[in-house]
């Protein structure tokens, strides 16, 4: 064999290897002596790194001896998993809340679950073990870091609020130091690459002083100047180091980018008035932050698909927002990124409502075409959903008492349980939806996922609102971190628009498939 061939041949092993997928597998065990010990664990796995995509589960069964295993087959690269337990009809993060972790391809994991006064306490040993310890250190470090500093008030001077900021910098710097003395220790058993996504994700202080200046500067923001100044001069030395962005590892990081989106949210913010970031500065801050495209593209597409991108906006509109998807739609190159398009394109302003069928309190079929005419909220929610409740409540208590005697206007509130006796529990508790509303039910085969609606707007979370106007078009994808006042300006706007609407036009509807 030549010296040529050998080295040829070498080069294409080690990169079929590199290629080969391996499972990583896991066994635990619980050691209580007072609490209750759970009969199961659920494994969710987010394969494509972000949380608006359907996380991959498992379940595992806890033996009587406390034990349990699960394993995440076939990894290539690292994949970000958390570990839920079933608690009372809903889920628990086990150890800490925001405790998570990577797998890599052939860990072979024990994890020890001990009782302790607070948190449980967890500790890994077996192949890669190392990694999932660094991550349990760096998490209490910054749990630690969480109780220390103190929230800006709207009472407090411009002397207060630059004792705080000052006090909040020494406390960043300290746990940052902390933080890569930690990364230092962690020795030759975790590679670079896990060790700088390790930082990407955890403990990211840049991302904690951009939300203490955010939330102090709407704090102080009425007729107080001075303190504004001190924090927009305070945010000016931003923790942010900006040479990491072209580091592809960050991709694997879905913490790294709702980080980066709240970062940009800041800077708009301070740009503006105090009341709000203008959406469109928000957005030109986002695309320009790389020329990195893999990177651009992903933060474009965390901008689209977050919630929280929405949340502290001065005057959402519909058109605009509608502008800034059209002009991501050449960044979006990807498989992914294409879907992100197709999925916006359908919830456009303008765009026809797909009509469904849905059951109601009396076991009769709803059809939404019933509301043609008339303005309308769809709400997709289910029993267990804090985020539904939070919208139910703001919905509720704020904008419904303006509206319940507006002939022009309905809410429609969809349960997605498969449960019509939890529905029922539900719906009597008052805690995610109101007897006043119309109330009906996916169905007991359907559910979220299933149903045809969501499988039409490609829903995989709860809560999905959707407000439609009288002609039976998308005026506008509602989250729960729109105020009442945008609400009520949204639903007031589309019912004074289509005041003169008389004639429903033909063939404005999508193709529904009734079952």
């Amino acid at each position: 064999m030549s010296l040529i061939t050998g080295l040829l041949l070498l080069f294409t092993v080690k990169s079929n290897a590199q290629h080969i997928q391996q499972d990583a597998t896991f066994l635990g065990t619980f050691k209580y002596s007072k609490k209750k010990q759970p009969d199961s664990i659920l494994v969710w796995t987010y394969p494509n790194a972000n949380f608006w995509d359907s996380s991959v589960d498992y379940k595992a069964k806890v033996n009587h001896d406390g034990t349990f295993s699960f394993t995440i087959p076939a990894l290539g690269k690292p994949l970000f998993f958390v570990i839920k337990v079933p608690q009372s009809g809903s889920v628990e993060t086990l150890g800490w809340f925001s405790l998570a972790w990577y797998a890599e391809p052939g860990d072979n994991i024990h994890i020890a679950i001990t009782e302790t006064t607070g948190d449980d306490n967890l500790l890994f040993t077996g192949k890669g073990a190392a990694k999932y310890n660094f991550i349990t250190a760096l998490q209490k470090v910054k749990d630690n870091f969480t109780s220390l500093y103190t929230e800006l008030k709207a009472s407090d001077s411009p002397a207060d609020v630059q004792q705080k900021l000052d006090k909040m910098t020494r406390l960043i710097k300290t746990n940052m130091q902390k933080k890569q003395q930690l990364i230092d220790s962690s020795g030759m058993q975790i590679s670079p690459s896990m060790r700088k996504l390790i930082a990407y994700q955890f403990a990211r202080y840049d991302s904690e002083w951009g939300d203490f200046i955010n939330d102090g500067y709407r704090v102080v923001s009425k007729n107080r100047p001075e303190a504004q100044q001190i924090l927009k001069a305070g945010f000016k030395q931003t923790f942010f180091d900006t040479e990491q962005e072209k580091d592809t590892i960050s991709l694997l990081s879905p913490g790294h980018f709702s980080g980066l989106l709240r970062h940009y949210k800041t800077e708009a913010l301070l740009k503006g008035s105090g009341k709000g970031a203008d959406l469109r500065t928000f957005y030109e801050l986002l695309k320009d932050h790389t020329s990195q495209p893999e990177i651009r593209e992903r933060l474009v597409s965390q901008f689209l698909m977050d919630g929280k991108a929405l949340q502290y906006i001065t005057r959402y509109d519909p058109i605009t927002y509608d502008s800034l998807v059209m002009d991501a739609s050449p960044l979006l190159t990807s498989k992914l990124g294409k879907e992100i398009m197709a999925k916006k394109t359908k919830l456009a302003k303008g765009r026809p409502f797909y009509d469904a069928d849905f059951t109601d309190l009396e076991g009769n079929i709803f059809s939404t075409s019933a509301l043609k005419g008339k303005v309308f909220i769809i709400d997709l929610w289910g029993t267990g959903c804090s985020g539904c409740a939070q919208f139910h409540h703001l919905f509720e208590t704020e904008v419904w008492p303006e509206l319940k005697d507006q002939q022009e206007f309905k809410f429609l509130s969809v349960n997605t349980d498969r449960d019509r006796k939890r529905w029922m529990e539900s719906l009597n508790s008052g805690i995610y939806t109101s007897k006043a509303y119309l109330n009906v039910f996916t169905g007991l085969r359907t559910g979220l996922l299933d149903h045809s609606l969501s499988k039409y707007y490609e829903v995989n979370a709860a809560p999905f609102v959707l407000l439609v106007d009288k002609q039976h078009r998308i005026v506008a994808k509602l989250t729960g971190y729109f105020t009442s006042k945008e609400l009520l300006r949204l639903i007031n706007g589309a019912i004074a628009e289509n005041r003169l609407w008389n004639i429903i036009p033909n063939d404005i509807s999508p193709k529904t498939d009734h079952k």
